[in-house]
């Protein structure tokens, strides 16, 4: 087995099987997003900033420094979403 960086913990076989699924899942989600024809949105990007919100938030353990464009960002996001499935 390849050494340790330091500062980081060894991932068991539970680990990389969580790894490979969450991999899996997100990949097909956005493969999804390519067949409905949206070729230039990345699920990606709003599951990213929603995580920050989350990782960063009180419960978190963080102070969440950015909340106001985080949840700016996934705001204009939503709102663009449901504009553009009226027209």
């Amino acid at each position: 087995m390849a050494p340790v960086p330091l500062g980081a913990e060894a991932v068991s076989s539970a680990g990389y099987l969580v790894i490979a699924l969450s991999a899996a899942a997100m990949g097909s989600r956005n493969a999804t997003a390519r067949q409905l024809k949206m070729p230039d949105l990345t699920t990606t990007v709003l599951t990213l900033t929603i995580t920050g919100l989350a990782s960063d938030s009180a419960l978190g353990g963080g102070a969440n420094p950015n909340i106001a464009r985080r949840l700016g960002a996934v705001v204009a996001i939503l709102l663009g979403a449901m504009l553009g499935r009226s027209c």
